[in-house]
């Protein structure tokens, strides 16, 4: 009878506060992080109202890259004279 009293005596001085212990800071992140991330969604969402179009989005893009301000040369071979490329 002392061997069994003992084990359930064990489980009440570490298993019950462990499991309670990750169960209750479990439920407390959850809560923490679920709360801003909310703040971050509401965040993100006023700042996305304006209408995409995804040409306007090309041009600006094509705005960026400007493809005529380089030139094309050919780089010649190890063996080959640089003056006849």
């Amino acid at each position: 009878m002392a061997g069994v009293r003992k084990k359930s005596n064990t489980f009440v001085k570490v298993g019950l506060p462990f499991v309670i212990f990750v169960v209750g800071g479990f439920s407390i992140l959850n809560q923490f992080l679920g709360g801003k991330m909310e703040k971050k969604d509401v965040l993100v969402k006023s700042q996305s109202e304006r209408a995409f179009n995804l040409d306007e989005e090309h041009r600006k893009m094509m705005e960026k890259l400007k493809t005529d301000d380089f030139v094309i040369k050919r780089i010649p071979n190890p063996g080959e004279d640089p003056r006849k490329v």
